[in-house]
C-alpha cells in the first residue's frame, strides 16, 4: 500500500538524519540562528543619528533656528560647528562623519530681501543606506524651514497663505555626493561581494585540500620529500596564499577595467591590504582543517559563513546602527577589516585613515600563523598515530 511505503520512507530519512549531527544542526539550528542574528543586526530598523558637521557662515537668529531644526531631527547628530569643508573631507575618510551642511553667509539677509537662498550639503555617497537617510532628513528639515519662512511672510504681508505657498520655495538645497555620486549598485555592492567570495574560496581551498588528503590517506606522503613539518607548512601556506591573492587581484582588475568600478586610491595600499587578508585566511584555513576532518563537513560549515559575515561586516548596514553585541562580533571578523578599508581606499583614503583596520591584521596574522602551524603539527601527529595502529 502506497501510504504505508510513504511513511516507511519518511521514517528511513529521519533515521539517516538522526545519525548525522552536522546535518541536524544545519537543518534545524541554522535557520533559527540566522533569524535571530539577522534580526539583531537590523534591530535598530533605520539609520538615524548620523554624524554630520554643520558650518554656520551666517551666524544670525535665523541660521541658529535652522541649526536647531537639524539638531532636533532624528536623522542627524551634529558633531561640530567649527569645522571646515576640507576638514570634513579628511574626517570622512576616517568614517567619523558622513555629511557637511553649510549655511551660507547673508542667509537671513537674503531671505528678508525675498532672494532665493541655497544651503550646500556635501554627502559621503559610498554607503547607499546612510546617503539615502541623510537626503530624506535634509528634505524634511528644509521643507519645515520653507513653511516657516513662508508663514512669516504671510503674517507680515497679510496675504492668503495659499498664494504664498504657491510661490517658489525660498530655501533650496544644493547636494554634492562624493565617492559614489550616481549612487550606483556596481560601485557600492560588487567589491564587497568579491571580497566575501574570495574569503570563502580561500578557506575552502586550503581546508578541503588537507581534508581530502587525509581522507585518501595520503597526507603523510609529504615525508617522501621532507621530514620537517615547517617546510610543509611554509610550502602549502605559500601556495594557497599566492593562488588566492592572485585570483583576488585578477577579480578586482576585471571590475576596474572591464566594468568601470571607480578606483582613485593608492594601488600599493590596496595590494598590501589584500596580502594581509590572504595571509589571515591561510592561517584560518589551517586551523579549520584541524577541527573539521571530513571534506563534506568542511564545505557544509564554510558555506554557512559567507552570508552572515558579509551582512555583519558593516559593508551594507552601517556599524553606527549596530548594537554593541553585534558590533563586537563585526569587529572580530577578518572580512570586516578588509571590506571597510577597501571602500575607503577606493575613494582615496590614505594609510592613517585605515590604520586601525591594518592593526587588526598585524595582531591577528602572527597569532593565527602560530596556531596554524600548531594545527598542522597536530594533524601530522594524529595521522601518524592512526596509521601506526
Amino acid at each position: 500500500m502506497f501510504i504505508v511505503r510513504f511513511f516507511d520512507l519518511l521514517y528511513r530519512e529521519a533515521k539517516h538524519i538522526a545519525k548525522d549531527p552536522v546535518l541536524i544542526s544545519i537543518m534545524f539550528g541554522t535557520p533559527i540562528l540566522y533569524t535571530i542574528l539577522f534580526s539583531f543586526v537590523y534591530i535598530e530598523k533605520r539609520t538615524i543619528e548620523i554624524p554630520v558637521y554643520l558650518i554656520d557662515e551666517d551666524r544670525t537668529a535665523l541660521s541658529r533656528n535652522i541649526k536647531t531644526l537639524f539638531a532636533n531631527d532624528e536623522y542627524f547628530k551634529i558633531l561640530d560647528e567649527t569645522k571646515t569643508v576640507d576638514e570634513f573631507v579628511n574626517d570622512m575618510y576616517y568614517d567619523k562623519v558622513y555629511a557637511c551642511i553649510v549655511i551660507p553667509k547673508d542667509f537671513e539677509k537674503d531671505i528678508k530681501k525675498n532672494k532665493a537662498v541655497n544651503i550646500a550639503v556635501i554627502l559621503d555617497g559610498s554607503n547607499f543606506i546612510i546617503a539615502n537617510s541623510l537626503i530624506k532628513g535634509i528634505s524634511e528639515v528644509v521643507g519645515t524651514m520653507n513653511v516657516g519662512v513662508i508663514m512669516q511672510k504671510v503674517n507680515k504681508k497679510g496675504v492668503p497663505a495659499e498664494y504664498e505657498l504657491s510661490e517658489a520655495m525660498p530655501v533650496s538645497v544644493s547636494t554634492r555626493l562624493l565617492n559614489n555620486p550616481t549612487l550606483n549598485y556596481l560601485d557600492f555592492l560588487v567589491p564587497g561581494l568579491i571580497a566575501t567570495i574570495m574569503q570563502q574560496i580561500a578557506l575552502l581551498s586550503l581546508s578541503l585540500s588537507i581534508a581530502r588528503e587525509r581522507k585518501r590517506k595520503d597526507f603523510l606522503t609529504f615525508k617522501k620529500i621532507t621530514e620537517n613539518p615547517f617546510e610543509l607548512f611554509f610550502a602549502k601556506g605559500f601556495f594557497y596564499t599566492f593562488v588566492n591573492l592572485s585570483m583576488s587581484i585578477f577579480s578586482f582588475v576585471i571590475i576596474f577595467l572591464g566594468f568601470g568600478v571607480k578606483f582613485v586610491g593608492d594601488v600599493k595600499l590596496f595590494l598590501f591590504l589584500l596580502i594581509l587578508f590572504s595571509l589571515c585566511l591561510t592561517s584560518l584555513g589551517f586551523c579549520i582543517s584541524s577541527l573539521l576532518k571530513d571534506p563534506l563537513v568542511v564545505m557544509e560549515v564554510l558555506m554557512l559563513v559567507a552570508v552572515p559575515s558579509f551582512i555583519i561586516s558593516g559593508y551594507t548596514w552601517p556599524q553606527i546602527r549596530m548594537t554593541n553585541v553585534i558590533l563586537n562580533i563585526s569587529n572580530s571578523l577578518p572580512l570586516t577589516h578588509v571590506v571597510l578599508p577597501m571602500r575607503q581606499i577606493f575613494n582615496g583614503a590614505t594609510y592613517p585613515a585605515v590604520a586601525n583596520h591594518f592593526m587588526y591584521f598585524y595582531i591577528f596574522i602572527p597569532i593565527g600563523l602560530i596556531f596554524a602551524y600548531v594545527s598542522l603539527c597536530h594533524i601530522i601527529k594524529t595521522d601518524e598515530k592512526k596509521y601506526q595502529k
